[in-house]
């Protein structure tokens, strides 16, 4: 009788550690995810924001250190959001009666802020400044008066032509001083320097 009732409490013991183990088992397994959640976390970005979907203004600024700073503004006019990121084209112009003479070296990009991608909602805008030396010297640069920008969106190959009066430096080749510089895009529509 004596034994019966040990090994009636080993048994139940045995059970209890049983229904312990696997319960902590269950509590500790995760739950199954929702489809819609991960599908949601696992989303592909935003694509990138094509010509046609941008509105492109110049927003000029004023002087200073003998540098003359722009803002180029891009403004997203589609009904989806979409992501700009790195540097515009940007070359001074004159037009003639057949084409669209470009004046100088594109513009350099200056790597000072970074590049990354800007995400642009419906309506909302990102901002490039501009970069204009007014000290370079004459003979070297051999002054003209261009017309206007020819910008291009980061990753588009459609420029838009923006009516902007500007001394622009006319030599090219490797050794013509970049009177032209562009910063990468970024978020917001910026602050553009004041004049002195």
């Amino acid at each position: 009788m004596r034994a019966a009732v040990r090994y009636g409490w080993r048994g139940a013991a045995v059970l209890a550690f049983g229904v312990t183990a696997a319960l902590a088992v269950t509590l500790n397994r995760p739950a199954p995810m929702n489809a819609a959640l991960i599908t949601a976390s696992q989303s592909q970005p935003a694509p990138r924001c094509t010509a046609p979907a941008l509105a492109i203004s110049l927003v000029p600024g004023g002087v200073s250190a003998g540098t003359e700073i722009s803002r180029v503004e891009f403004t997203n006019t589609s009904t989806a959001v979409c992501t700009l990121s790195g540097y515009p084209v940007v070359e001074a112009y004159i037009p003639s009666a057949t084409a669209v003479a470009q004046v100088g070296a594109v513009a350099v990009k200056d790597a000072s802020a970074g590049a990354r991608p800007v995400l642009l909602r419906p309506g909302a805008s990102a901002h490039s400044d501009i970069a204009i030396d007014l000290t370079l010297p004459v003979a070297a640069c051999e002054p003209v008066v261009a017309t206007g920008l020819l910008i291009t969106a980061p990753g588009e190959s459609s420029p838009r032509y923006l009516r902007v009066r500007l001394t622009g430096c006319s030599a090219t080749g490797p050794t013509a001083s970049g009177y032209l510089r562009v910063e990468a895009v970024m978020p917001g529509t910026g602050v553009v320097a004041s004049p002195d």
